[in-house]
């Protein structure tokens, strides 16, 4: 029997996401990159002090709500001011943690020197392993991070092509050996851009070399994967062994019916496809913002100044403009039907 749902999410979540694209450059040219077609190289002194206006309304108490902050790119530590931006974030009161996305290029001094005292316990490093560049440095400078207590994430990039494949588990393996947690990425599809686009391709024989790690660790696949949302173009057992093998994910998500209140999954909800909410009322609160800080929501696309930046404008209800939530965040947030 199909549920039918009038309910879903947390009504009490209260929290700001931003995802803050610094910079439009990176010192690599990864094939898969899905970011290739908002890396155009242009960043230049004309949007270097951008951020110093936007930082500084997310500092004022009229925000009225906390957020929570990741810095992409490009490379966010290519961003000249990089370290200016984490000092003002860990010094927010309204800013409850910072992730910044980066390749761990830089010597391993560079990132040593963002943890003063006041940023230690707000940034986090996600450390992206990207096979095509494998170089032994990426997993020495994460061990000497780790053992000096600062926190990093490895988020391991898994190749179809199967030149990388031991490269990828050499890296793996001194994770292991070293107590590090790590998580795990399946390839997205890109459709177009400098490198012509492209499309994974896991075989049967890439499931079987990763089978331990993708039972064992946690896979960062959102449900875009999900063959009822936006697959990869690849076969319908490839969607149906990478969705077997996600992990639980958020948990405790709660849905309601008419008579009943149910808790699901992560991979409960992409299984079953239970992230279908178009014209639902809900509170988007996940924001874009580009490396001229202009930001917009990250469902309905609406643009927002950076005067409007209050806890009324940035989680007003809207009617939910998507076929399916397309990241896991979403799931979060408090939402209802609209005869409720």
């Amino acid at each position: 029997m199909v549920k039918k749902f009038i309910k879903a999410g947390h009504d009490d979540y209260n929290s700001i996401f931003f995802s803050w694209q610094l910079i439009d450059k990176c010192q690599y040219n990864c094939t898969y990159c899905s970011s290739v077609n908002y890396n155009f190289n242009t960043f230049n002194n004309k949007n270097l002090k951008l951020w110093e206006p936007f930082l500084k309304m997310l500092s004022l108490s009229r925000l009225g709500i906390t957020f929570t902050i990741e810095l992409l790119g490009g490379e966010p530590t290519l961003h000249p001011d990089i370290y200016k931006i984490v000092k003002e974030l860990s010094d927010n009161k309204n800013c409850t943690g910072i992730d910044m996305i980066t390749n761990l290029a830089k010597p391993f001094n560079f990132y040593e020197k963002f943890y003063s005292v006041e940023s230690k316990n707000k940034l986090v490093l996600i450390t992206s392993y990207h096979p095509e560049y494998h170089n032994n440095l990426f997993i020495d400078k994460i061990i000497k991070l780790h053992n000096l207590g600062i926190i990093v994430k490895p988020s391991i990039n898994l190749h179809d092509d199967v030149q990388f494949w031991d490269k990828t588990l050499t890296t793996i393996n001194k994770l292991e050996e070293n107590n590090i947690q790590f998580d795990i990425n399946m390839l997205f599809e890109v459709e177009d851009g400098i490198n012509k686009g492209y499309t994974p391709n896991y075989t049967d024989e890439f499931f079987k070399k990763f089978n331990v790690i993708l039972k064992n660790n946690k896979l960062n696949t959102p449900c875009r994967l999900n063959e009822k949302g936006n697959p990869l173009k690849s076969s319908k057992q490839c969607n149906d062994q990478i969705i077997s093998n996600l992990t639980v994910g958020h948990q405790n998500i709660p849905y309601e019916d008419q008579t009943k209140k149910y808790f699901y999954t992560e991979k409960e909800i992409i299984e079953n496809d239970y992230a279908k909410f178009k014209d639902w009322n809900c509170k988007p609160m996940i924001y874009n913002v580009d490396m001229n800080c202009i930001i917009e929501n990250g469902c309905t696309y609406e643009k927002i100044s950076l005067l409007e930046l209050t806890k009324k404008n940035l989680t007003k209800c809207v009617k939910c403009p998507l076929e399916r939530c397309d990241c896991s965040t979403k799931f979060l947030f408090p939402k209802y039907i609209n005869n409720q």
